[in-house]
């Protein structure tokens, strides 16, 4: 499996590679008053980049929503956990001092 997931990396290399070779011609971006000459691959590049960026800070605050949320939730779990816990000991020792103080079946 490890082999399928190399050889996949590496045909994506170089599949990148051809791409970029053959969009190596330069490109004028005007933003007035200024320009900007760089090779076409550079340029895709540096606006799927700025897209990746824009899309994780658009996706942040969701993020810090679900975290906050499951640390709510973790902590709720614990206390019910804690709970059942306090529960179980309080069975216990009642099931206890019935047992010891003759109260219950006795073979019948």
């Amino acid at each position: 499996m490890k082999i399928l997931v190399w050889l996949l990396r590496l045909f994506i290399l170089l599949v990148l590679v051809w791409f970029s070779v053959k969009n190596s011609e330069i490109v004028t971006l005007h933003a007035y008053p200024y320009y900007w000459q760089a090779p076409l691959v550079l340029v895709i590049l540096a606006f799927f980049a700025g897209g990746v960026m824009l899309g994780l800070l658009a996706s942040l605050g969701s993020i810090y929503k679900l975290k906050r949320e499951a640390g709510g939730l973790r902590k709720e779990i614990k206390v019910l956990q804690k709970g059942s816990e306090n529960a179980d000991e309080k069975a216990a020792a009642a099931g206890s001092t019935s047992q010891s103080s003759g109260i219950g079946n006795h073979g019948l």
